[in-house]
C-alpha cells in the first residue's frame, strides 16, 4: 500500500525516475498501481512524466514508455515551466516526436470517450480534493476504475466526503455502478456503511436506486 506518487528530496515522483532511467517495468507497475501520470515535479522545471520520457529518450523508456503514458491518458498538450510540450522536447523526426504530434492532434480534437485515469480513484482514497478536481477538468472519465474495480465515487462515499461525491456526480459519475469484485457494492451501499447522511442525499438526488442489491443480495 505504498503511495505511488511519493517524491524524493528533489521533488521527483517515482514515475519521473522510471521514465528518466529506462525502467519500463517499473513504469508499467506504477501505472497499474494508479500513479498519477500528470504529477508535476517540485523543481524549477515543473516537468510531468511525459516530458521526462521525451527529454531523456536515449536513456529513458523510449517510444514504448511514451505510448504507455499516453494510453494512461497523459496530456500531450501539457507544458513544463518554460512553456514547452513533450513533443517540443523530443528529437524532431523521431518516432517519439511523431507519436506525440499525433497525440496532440487527437487531444485537440477532444473526440471519443473521456480518458480513463485510475489515479482519480487513488486521489479520492487519499482525500486529495484539489487534485481530483484538476483531473476532472482534464476530461477524466468520472467512472474510471482502479485495479480492484472501484470508482472514485465508491471510495469518496466510503470516506463520507460529500464535496468529492458532489463533484463526481456533477461530472457524470454513475450513482448505481457496482464495484467489480465479489461483493459488488454500489455507491449507496458505501455511503450507508459510512453513515454519511449528506452523501446518501446526494446519491438519491442523482437517481441512485435503493432497491438495487449488491452481489450478496443486500440492500
Amino acid at each position: 500500500r505504498a503511495d505511488p506518487d511519493v517524491r524524493d528530496s528533489r521533488g521527483l515522483a517515482a514515475l519521473h525516475l522510471a521514465c528518466a532511467r529506462g525502467q519500463a517495468a517499473a513504469l508499467d507497475l506504477l501505472i497499474k498501481a494508479s500513479a498519477d501520470v500528470e504529477v508535476v515535479s517540485r523543481d524549477a522545471w515543473r516537468m510531468r512524466p511525459l516530458h521526462v520520457a521525451a527529454r531523456f529518450a536515449a536513456s529513458g523508456v523510449g517510444a514504448g514508455g511514451v505510448r504507455a503514458l499516453l494510453a494512461a491518458a497523459a496530456n500531450p498538450e501539457a507544458t513544463r515551466a518554460d512553456g514547452q510540450t513533450a513533443r517540443q522536447l523530443a528529437t524532431p523526426g523521431s518516432r517519439i516526436h511523431r507519436e506525440l504530434a499525433a497525440a496532440e492532434g487527437r487531444w485537440a480534437a477532444a473526440t471519443g470517450p473521456r480518458p480513463q485515469r485510475p489515479a482519480l480513484v487513488y486521489v479520492a482514497k487519499a482525500g486529495r480534493r484539489e487534485r481530483l478536481y484538476e483531473l476532472l477538468k482534464l476530461r477524466t472519465d468520472p467512472n474510471s476504475v482502479d485495479e480492484s474495480g472501484a470508482t472514485a465515487l465508491h471510495v469518496a462515499c466510503l470516506r463520507g466526503d460529500d464535496a468529492m461525491v458532489g463533484a463526481l456526480l456533477q461530472a457524470g459519475a454513475s450513482a448505481n455502478r457496482a464495484v467489480r469484485d465479489r461483493l459488488g457494492a454500489r455507491p449507496l451501499h458505501c455511503a450507508a456503511q459510512t453513515a454519511s447522511q449528506r452523501c446518501v442525499q446526494l446519491l438519491l438526488a442523482a437517481h441512485a436506486k435503493p432497491a438495487l442489491p449488491d452481489r450478496t443480495r443486500r440492500l
